[in-house]
């Protein structure tokens, strides 16, 4: 008998103090495309991952021999890394040590899939409806994400 498991899960997870860091649209996709492919190098199966200025969505299938801490180790860790062997940043980069996750059904994650997708296509820009939905379910209150020296 085979096992079938179809799990998915939304993170979100922002740079430290939620500054601005990743304000260059070029760097925010080199940093998106390496999150992806250091995903995969490491059998994670990355549906979409959409780097903002100050935060970061990712929709990850789940496996079962996985936990939500060991994918956020290894994506926000190395993704940390990577971005300060870059040298593009006048400071030590570093994401919150917190971050969002919930389990979403089938149809929500090709939904989510999509989004991200299309914030690739127009600039990063989410739409308004996910970030909506993350910050009602997280707590977050609703405020503009504040300028910096960074972007």
């Amino acid at each position: 008998m085979i096992t079938f498991v179809e799990v998915y899960i939304h993170f979100v997870w922002t740079t430290r103090n939620e500054e601005r860091y990743l304000a260059s649209p070029l760097f925010r996709h080199k940093v998106q495309e390496h999150i992806r492919q250091n995903a995969k190098d490491k059998g994670l199966i990355v549906e979409a991952v959409s780097v903002q200025p100050n935060h970061c969505h990712c929709l990850i299938a789940f496996k079962t021999n996985q936990t939500i801490e060991k994918l956020m180790q290894l994506i926000k860790g190395e993704s940390s890394f990577w971005i300060n062997e870059q040298k593009r940043l006048p400071v030590k980069f570093e994401w919150e040590n917190t971050y969002y996750a919930v389990s979403v059904g089938q149809q929500k994650a090709m939904r989510i899939k999509e989004q991200l997708e299309q914030s690739e296509l127009t600039d990063g820009r989410l739409p308004y409806s996910i970030e909506r939905e993350w910050k009602k379910i997280s707590g977050v209150k609703r405020r503009r994400w504040r300028r910096n020296k960074y972007g």
